[in-house]
């Protein structure tokens, strides 16, 4: 998952030929996912989810424009031992 607004923000950098490439990296519990910008765009679908407010006034739920992908497009890496590991 990746809030629209980071998807642009990205997008916009590669536009402006500040990047070449682009991946986004999610962290979940000890794997990690990376995702090209491409695959993102090519197999996510955009939805509105309620998530958990990130500052300190606000500890509740709020709704973010977000895009879902499917975890099998990503490159995964488990941590073994203290290291990355491509599964």
């Amino acid at each position: 998952m990746i809030e629209m607004d980071k998807l642009r923000a990205l997008l916009q950098k590669r536009i402006e030929k500040e990047l070449d490439i682009a991946y986004y990296v999610c962290f979940y519990n000890t794997s990690m996912y990376i995702f090209s910008i491409n695959t993102i765009i090519q197999y996510g679908k955009r939805c509105v989810m309620n998530c958990k407010g990130s500052t300190m006034a606000f500890r509740g739920y709020v709704p973010k424009d977000v895009v879902l992908v499917p975890t099998d497009k990503a490159t995964r890496f488990d941590l073994l031992d203290g290291k990355w590991k491509k599964v």
